[in-house]
């Protein structure tokens, strides 16, 4: 989604100052992108939740406001807007992945045989198997950071490959054979633990 032209001058205006502000200025200026930006981070988070089961202990809204309190947090800069949406979604994917974990910490020794690719989404991994989305979430950090992306924005926020082609200004078909080796490989990677 890009706004107006005005509103991205705007933007990258607040992104310029936040890089050498003290830190109650920086929750300001914070405030501000995250309010200018809200449409899209909250797209962001509902792609990420959208498919996820209702009575599930993270939903939307929460997920918005716990990546907003690690924004602030945060002593990141950013480039751009584009910089601070993929570094806001990637703060998105952590907190889903922390909360994997925890809900893995009770669970582990199931015997469960599925990996986190069996599934359509990271969202539906993690209500069936929060234990087989660790091991995703591993096995992708060990990618190039472009095939991160791709993984990212096709599992973990559920983009089509039209979509991904688009956010990541690729032609289609040559992302589509890069999914498919890229699903290889982290399937490779999966059975191997």
């Amino acid at each position: 989604m890009q706004g107006s032209a005005g509103a991205e001058d705007e933007v990258t205006k607040v992104i310029r100052e936040l890089a050498g502000a003290a830190a109650d200025r920086r929750k300001v200026l914070i405030d501000k992108l995250v309010t200018m930006l809200a449409g899209e981070l909250r797209e962001r988070a509902s792609g990420l939740m959208g498919r996820e089961r209702p009575n599930h202990i993270l939903q939307t809204t929460a997920l918005f406001h716990e990546t907003y309190l690690r924004l602030v947090g945060s002593r990141l800069s950013f480039e751009d807007r584009g910089h601070f949406l993929a570094m806001a979604s990637r703060m998105m994917r952590e907190i889903v992945i922390d909360l994997a974990r925890r809900a893995n910490a009770k669970k582990r020794g199931d015997g469960a045989v599925m990996t986190a690719l069996d599934y359509e989404t990271a969202d539906r991994a993690m209500a069936v198997d929060p234990a087989s989305l660790l091991d995703l979430n591993k096995a992708v950090s060990s990618l190039d950071p472009e095939d991160q992306q791709l993984v990212e924005l096709r599992f973990f926020y559920g983009l089509t490959l039209e979509e991904t082609a688009e956010a990541m200004n690729v032609n289609y078909e040559t992302l589509r054979k890069r999914w498919v080796g890229v699903r290889r490989e982290l399937f490779h990677a999966l059975s191997a633990t």
